[in-house]
C-alpha cells in the first residue's frame, strides 16, 4: 500500500510496475493480507504515525518481523525492531 501510494505520488523512482517485477526476485518476503489482528494491533500503536505507517509495524509485529526503514517515527517505536 505504501510503495503504490509513493509510485502514484512520484515520491519514488521506481513505478509500480517495476516493484511488482522486482517483488518476485526475492522468494522470501510475503505479502501478509490486513485482517483483524492488524486492525486492534494498529489500536494499541496510537496515533503517532500516518495509516500506511500503522498498518506496516502492525503486521511486523505481530509477525515478530524487522523492518528496514529511515523513518524516525518509527524507529523510535520500542515494539518494532528496525534495519538500517
Amino acid at each position: 500500500m505504501e510503495i503504490l501510494v509513493l509510485t502514484e505520488k512520484k515520491k519514488i523512482k521506481t513505478s509500480w510496475d517495476e516493484f511488482i517485477e522486482k517483488i518476485y526476485d526475492f522468494p522470501n518476503i510475503i505479502i501478509y493480507p490486513v485482517g483483524m489482528d492488524v486492525l486492534d494491533k494498529m489500536k494499541s500503536i496510537g496515533r503517532i504515525l500516518e495509516l500506511h505507517d500503522r498498518i506496516i509495524v502492525a503486521t511486523a509485529i505481530l509477525h515478530n518481523a524487522s523492518l528496514i526503514t529511515r523513518d524516525s517515527k518509527i524507529s523510535s517505536l520500542e515494539a518494532i525492531k528496525v534495519i538500517w
